[in-house]
């Protein structure tokens, strides 16, 4: 037992009084909460690893314009989305009984509220440098998942204040999002933050507006199976009639989204097209678990293991791996190419950032997150192929159109 260790009665009352007084106490060692079912695998040390580094980078400043927030070595700035990491943060803490990351979750989430939240419902990118409200969608989710899976440790009034927020935020999204919305990325992403709003909030419209964008989706793949519509127009087509395609934001955000929308409505078609466009995309993952994003729309946000703001290939090839053994091989080559860039509990952006001395932006940390607590989340019995298993890059196959 540690010194950090609390009972859920202490956690329950860490919660309440954070919530009154945003003061967080010290408590006095107790017996361990009740906790998840441990996961000693290498999802779940990564996962703690960068929660470890979040909290590293948390700011303490009782400046209410600071307290709470992720301060980014790289940039040098606060990330208006860092109030997604309430998700892995609040899992971490489930799984753990350690209060240290329920008082993460707790501050972060408040600096969300006092600085980029609006009367709206929606949440803006960042505090000053971007008032783009779509990515309300992704916070949306991250407010969700943690209410879902681990809503038990937060006193009522609490959680009740969150999933008050999560409804505004539901409401706000059900009358801005479009299929035309953004890049594809945005709206294929909200059939799982409205089927996941629909399980939460207990609202059947949701599930209509989630298979609504989830169908119309359907319309933005090439005959190949790949996703199109990461430009402006989405639709738009080159005079050598190439669509705009990112290799990045598909594998580690819409295909991941689309995957969890088909799983949790049980919708056939789309879980169908999800895993043949699953098929297609893997065959652009280098044999070091890489993905070769330098031909995409916006390769400017290739990080060699992904994508800058997105959230991760793991959900999509880790919870669809019943339908295609290399799969699971995808997502561990990933999750492996990961730890190694990681370094002092925080994601680089590449193998080589750390040996040059360049700093880690926090945004790859907090969002790729997520997508490990979604698989741990998921239960998935197996999460490393056994044997390990060939893919298609590992061998030459001259040129393929």
């Amino acid at each position: 037992m540690t010194k950090s260790t609390y009972t859920r009665r202490q956690m329950l009352q860490l919660s309440a009084t954070a919530a009154t007084a945003f003061t967080l106490p010290t408590l006095a060692p107790a017996e361990q909460i009740p906790q998840s079912a441990p996961s000693p695998n290498l999802y779940a040390q990564i996962l703690q690893s960068w929660c470890d580094g979040l909290l590293a980078h948390q700011s303490t400043n009782p400046d209410p314009a600071l307290r709470g927030s992720l301060l980014c070595p790289a940039c040098a700035i606060i990330h208006g989305r860092c109030g997604d990491a309430v998700y892995p943060l609040l899992r971490v803490a489930h799984t753990t009984g350690k209060a240290k990351y329920l008082e993460a979750a707790l501050l972060v989430h408040e600096w969300s509220e006092q600085q980029v939240s609006r009367a709206d419902g929606s949440w803006i990118n960042d505090v000053t440098l971007s008032a783009w409200k779509g990515i309300t969608v992704f916070h949306s989710i991250a407010l969700a998942e943690a209410l879902h899976h681990h809503g038990a440790i937060l006193d009522t009034a609490t959680r009740q204040r969150w999933t008050d927020r999560l409804a505004r935020a539901a409401k706000f999204l059900d009358t801005f999002i479009t299929i035309e919305t953004g890049n594809i990325n945005y709206p294929v992403t909200s059939s799982h933050c409205f089927a996941l709003c629909a399980q939460v909030l207990g609202d059947q419209h949701y599930n209509d507006r989630a298979r609504q964008l989830a169908h119309a989706s359907l319309e933005h793949f090439t005959p190949n199976n790949l996703l199109f519509g990461e430009g402006h127009p989405q639709t738009a087509s080159t005079p050598k009639h190439c669509r705009p395609v990112d290799l990045g934001y598909n594998v580690e955000e819409s295909l991941p989204a689309l995957a969890q929308y088909a799983l949790l409505t049980n919708d056939q078609p789309v879980l169908e097209k999800t895993i043949a466009a699953l098929r297609t995309h893997m065959e652009f993952m280098l044999p070091d678990g890489a993905w070769d994003n330098s031909w995409g729309s916006r390769n400017y946000k290739w990080s060699y293991w992904g994508s800058r703001t997105s959230d991760g290939c793991h959900p999509a090839y880790v919870l669809l791996a019943q339908h295609e053994s290399k799969f699971l091989e995808v997502a561990h080559r990933n999750l492996e190419l990961m730890a190694a860039c990681t370094h002092n509990n925080v994601l680089y952006g590449g193998p080589d950032y750390h040996a040059h001395g360049d700093q880690p932006c926090i945004h790859h940390t907090f969002t790729h997150a997520k997508s490990l607590a979604t698989v741990l989340d998921s239960n998935t019995p197996t999460l490393i192929p056994s044997p390990r298993l060939s893919l298609p890059r590992d061998e030459s196959y001259a040129h393929k159109s």
